[in-house]
């Protein structure tokens, strides 16, 4: 029996999906793939400056990509987009 998949809440969804390299041509251009719960965990850590253990992982496939020139995609993942809630709307 297959185990139900835990969704993660994802506040935001990425307007930029595609990140290059300047330089690199493409049959020379290697990818990193991070999932949309991925970038989210990154943006609690560096953009909002929450404490998270798991972003460690993620942060090292955007370092790797960075100084080896790769591009990065953001695609995929199991992940639910919060709903924004509406003034005068309870918690």
């Amino acid at each position: 029996m297959v185990r139900p998949r835990k969704y993660r809440l994802v506040a935001l969804k990425p307007r930029v999906t595609f990140f290059s390299p300047s330089g690199v041509s493409p049959p020379q251009l290697k990818e990193t793939v991070l999932t949309v719960e991925e970038l989210e965990a990154i943006r609690l850590k560096d953009h909002e400056g929450q404490e998270q253990n798991t972003c460690a992982d993620r942060m090292g496939k955007v370092a790797d990509s960075l100084v080896n020139g790769k591009a990065i995609r953001i695609q995929g993942g199991v992940h639910r987009f919060k709903r924004k809630r509406l003034k005068g709307q309870g918690p």
